[in-house]
């Protein structure tokens, strides 16, 4: 392998801080010599195609959770033919985030998304950059906590219960 190793980071023009953080990365990557990146801005719709397609050697799109379930991370980002078009295809993953769908009570699926997990953590098929945080504080009086906030920023007063 020659070095350093040459890839091109593609992002989204003119949405959120992209260019920002492509800047960044290209910076932190590039600190040690072992890499030297390209980077691309790409307009929206002309970033989607180009992602799906398998067109980029790296990039970054962002993911918010739905609902509360690791499901909503499963399927979508690591499942063969997934909603981000990672790539990644892994028949024992498949079948786990398959098996895990048919329980009701999610705290079965729980051995599953370990097993899914751990073999994500091997293969490496998305590497996670960065992950928003946000806080939900109720008492005990209150219930539906866990549904209030879906990444959105805009939370679901309507789920909050009183007990």
């Amino acid at each position: 392998m020659k070095l350093p190793v040459r890839f091109t980071y593609g992002y989204a023009k003119g949405r959120g801080a992209g260019e920002q953080e492509a800047a960044e990365i290209k910076r932190e990557l590039e600190a040690s010599g072992l890499f030297e990146v390209t980077v691309k801005g790409y307009e929206w719709t002309d970033f989607q195609k180009r992602w799906a397609s398998g067109e980029l050697d790296a990039y970054a799109v962002g993911w918010v959770a739905d609902f509360p379930d690791p499901d909503t991370f499963g399927a979508a980002l690591v499942g063969t033919g997934s909603a981000m078009n990672t790539g990644y295809s892994n028949k024992d993953v498949d079948r786990l985030i398959k098996d895990s769908q048919r329980y009701a009570d999610r705290t079965q699926a729980d051995r599953d998304f370990r097993s899914v997990q751990q073999t994500v953590a091997r293969d490496v098929p998305v590497l996670p950059l960065w992950q928003a945080k946000e806080y939900v504080v109720t008492t005990e009086d209150i219930g539906g906590g866990q549904y209030l906030s879906d990444g959105t920023g805009v939370f679901r007063l309507w789920s909050l219960k009183g007990i």
